[in-house]
């Protein structure tokens, strides 16, 4: 069996210089896919899985421990994105998209962008860092995932678990179960997106009100306890049968 966590590469996909249209470099693609042949393939988007195209294909989303990930409130009424290093895979991460989207908004980042168009947020080193993290993106209103080729981002749901309200763009299965105004938003329009995080910013009891049913609704969906049981179906199936 193999785990499939990312999208076939795309030309130019790790080149801040690239201008052209992202495409799928295709011979790659047909090269991984003919060398696991029939071997069952796990993805984490049913987007993925097609762009792939795996011969013995299946689709398990991720699960996530919401104890790990407990709402907060009050709220910081700011933005927050997490990616460890946009600028270096700028067609995958969304990273124009998401500077676009940021101008003249109250963006901040976690993660590493050496040119410095994002207010940053430095998390401290050492065994602490993961609760310093898990508290650092419970404290702001609207989590902004900007990415446009990344099959189903952890950190995204990870936010959604804290209460933030997630503000994202519509790729790898996101209308699948983000309901548009209700527990989450979704557009592939930086106008759009733009215009989203200002009115739940002037509108903050909404945001709030969102992210709580966000939190709620995910918390279910993707529970660890449901991941666990799909791998364990999974195997059964196609492993120890």
């Amino acid at each position: 069996m193999a785990i499939c966590h990312g999208t076939p590469l795309t030309v130019g996909s790790f080149d801040i210089r690239h201008s052209g249209p992202v495409v799928v470099d295709e011979r790659d693609r047909q090269d991984l896919v003919d060398l696991l042949g029939a071997i069952p393939v796990v993805c984490n988007s049913h987007a993925a899985m097609r762009q792939w195209g795996f011969r013995n294909g299946f689709v398990i989303w991720h699960g996530i421990d919401p104890n790990e990930f407990p709402y907060q409130a009050p709220k910081r009424p700011e933005v927050l994105i997490t990616c460890s290093d946009m600028h270096a895979r700028p067609w995958y991460q969304g990273y124009f998209f998401a500077r676009e989207v940021a101008r003249g908004l109250p963006v901040r980042l976690i993660g590493r962008d050496p040119e410095r168009k994002f207010a940053p947020v430095t998390l401290p080193a050492g065994p602490d860092r993961f609760s310093q993290y898990v508290k650092a993106i419970g404290e702001y209103l609207i989590f902004m995932n900007p990415t446009l080729l990344s099959p189903m981002p952890r950190s995204r749901i990870e936010a959604a678990m804290t209460g933030a309200c997630i503000v994202t763009t519509n790729h790898h299965d996101v209308d699948m179960w983000i309901k548009q105004g209700v527990n989450g938003y979704y557009t592939n329009d930086a106008s759009e997106m733009r215009e989203m995080i200002t009115d739940l910013l002037e509108h903050p009891d909404k945001a709030m009100q969102i992210g709580r049913t966000g939190s709620n609704d995910f918390a279910s969906l993707f529970h660890v306890n449901r991941y666990l049981d799909d791998w364990k179906e999974l195997l059964h199936k196609e492993v120890f049968n």
